[in-house]
């Protein structure tokens, strides 16, 4: 379904419920997929960024873009690592998504508005909150 002001309030609802998790893995996959797994008081999630670009800044640089050399990247993603999630936020239309860990953000460009995901949030209750393409997301078990 497109987000629209109700709905976009469900998406921010359940993002904001990551806040306070800490990180126990954040893994590089193929091209330039990513995964996080953190845990918290509110159980255990995984966020796959799929189809979109992203970056990890600190509070003064860039530390790698999607697109960047592997061992770029590798160490980018380090900076992560163990920290606890501050804030979230997910900017419409494009259900761009950015989580702060501390000094260290990680920003998620959609670059997809038809064919693919542009990321998706396993939920510890079960379903997974699926972002994209477009402005479409949906609920899936």
């Amino acid at each position: 379904m497109p987000v629209d002001q109700m709905n976009a309030a469900t998406i921010s609802d359940t993002v904001n419920r990551l806040i306070g998790t800490g990180t126990r893995a954040v893994k590089l996959g193929h091209g330039s997929f990513l995964t996080l797994d953190l845990t918290g008081n509110t159980g255990d999630w995984h966020l796959w960024i799929y189809g979109a670009a992203w970056r990890i800044d600190s509070a003064t640089e860039i530390l790698a873009g999607s697109e960047d050399d592997r061992d770029t990247l590798e160490t980018a993603v380090r900076a992560i690592e163990g920290r606890v999630l501050t804030a979230v936020s997910v900017s419409g239309p494009s259900l761009g998504l950015e989580l702060v860990f501390d000094e260290v953000a990680l920003r998620v460009f959609p670059i997809h508005s038809t064919d693919m995901n542009h990321w998706l949030l396993y939920t510890p209750p079960g379903p997974v909150l699926v972002a994209g393409p477009g402005t479409s997301w949906e609920w899936t078990e």
